[in-house]
């Protein structure tokens, strides 16, 4: 039980330091800003904890510079994520896979918006609550 509660001190650790803006109370719907996937995927991989995929939410700043894609979402410290109505899941046989796809063969192909970032489902022990959204329950909500 201990090691338990150490890998998820650490995995909250990692949340916080790449800005991971959660939804619900566990580990799925992990929104991590793009500039951060390299890093963040990378420590995950070292924690030997898996992801089973991620879906997209769209980034829209406080400044109206960008429509949503999509309905409401969280806030965070410089606008909010807006779900996107897509039903599509990518799944990857390991996080190298997942990052290769995401900083290189993404960002290269026509499908690249750059809005978009992906929410990782991260699977751990599913009575896990994640710290960060039992701390923030702000949401912005677009009619």
């Amino acid at each position: 039980m201990q090691l338990n509660l150490q890998l998820k001190e650490k995995l909250d650790i990692i949340i916080d330091k790449y800005n991971i803006t959660m939804m619900g109370s566990g580990y799925l719907e992990c929104i991590c800003p793009f500039k951060n996937i390299k890093n963040f995927l990378d420590e995950i991989n070292n924690l030997n904890i898996k992801i089973c995929g991620f879906n997209w939410w769209c980034f829209v700043c406080d400044d109206g510079s960008h429509e949503p894609c999509g309905h409401g979402g969280p806030k965070t410290k410089d606008g909010y994520y807006s779900e996107i109505n897509m039903s599509e899941f990518w799944e990857f046989d390991s996080i190298l896979e997942m990052k290769k796809y995401l900083i290189h063969d993404y960002v290269n192909s026509s499908e690249y918006k750059s809005c978009y970032n992906p929410s990782f489902y991260i699977e751990v022990d599913s009575s896990w609550e994640n710290k960060t959204m039992i701390e923030k329950k702000v949401y912005h909500y677009r009619l």
